[in-house]
């Protein structure tokens, strides 16, 4: 199909298709797609979109996507991404994504991101070059970037630093410590992020006094240069 294809509830094209679809319910397209695709409530493309996918539920393509997917609810990628996938509830890129995903819940690749996923519960990915921001949790494998969440776990950080209530990099920096000060304090440090930026924990109990005390702290450290 080259050209518009409109409807009041619904469009099919069995072969490829290059144009617009416009349909108050549902487009759908049997092999690659290279048109504006609008619906209503859902748009699938059963090889690679190659335009843009705009529909107030969901957009699938089975197979790579190149452009736009902006959804009410979800999106679907099921290769390789190239484009911008929006949605209010989740954006899915099977393959490797060269963009950026922004949902209102939570962002899944399984493969690399160079671009930034944004989210207001979670983000997950294989290598990350670029950003994650979220409200709750961040994953990733090897960064180069930011990981900016409330918990952010990653397996190494070759640049940047995570910044959050909670950071864990496995091939990352931690220490734990335990010490006595000059007023009898007994304090007890957990540090755990990277040696650039890194989350610290301190309890301390002084219980020589009238009325036992207990201290819990928390801050961001760094760790300091030549140590």
């Amino acid at each position: 199909m080259k050209g518009i294809q409109a409807a009041g509830f619904s469009n099919y094209v069995h072969g490829e298709s290059d144009g617009i679809m416009a349909a108050g319910f549902t487009n759908h397209s049997n092999q690659s797609s290279m048109a504006l695709q609008a619906a209503g409530f859902s748009n699938q493309c059963l090889g690679s979109s190659m335009g843009a996918q705009l529909a107030g539920f969901t957009n699938f393509s089975k197979d790579s996507v190149t452009g736009l997917q902006a959804a009410g609810f979800a999106n679907y990628s099921g290769d390789r991404t190239l484009a911008l996938q929006a949605a209010g509830f989740v954006n899915v890129a099977k393959g490797d994504l060269d963009g950026a995903q922004f949902a209102g819940f939570g962002n899944a690749a399984i493969g690399d991101v160079r671009g930034t996923q944004a989210a207001g519960f979670g983000n997950a990915c294989e290598d990350l070059t670029g950003a994650q921001f979220s409200g709750f949790l961040n994953l990733a494998k090897t960064v180069k970037g930011t990981q900016v969440g409330f918990i952010n776990v990653a397996d190494s950080f070759e640049q940047g630093a995570p910044i959050g209530f909670f950071s864990y990099v496995r091939k990352g920096y931690r220490n734990y410590s335990l010490g006595v000060n000059e007023i009898g304090w007994a304090e007890f440090q957990f540090r755990t992020g990277t040696d650039r930026l890194h989350n610290v924990f301190c309890c301390s109990h002084e219980p020589h006094s009238k009325f036992s005390k207990l201290g819990l702290w928390i801050w961001i450290g760094q760790q300091s240069i030549g140590h």
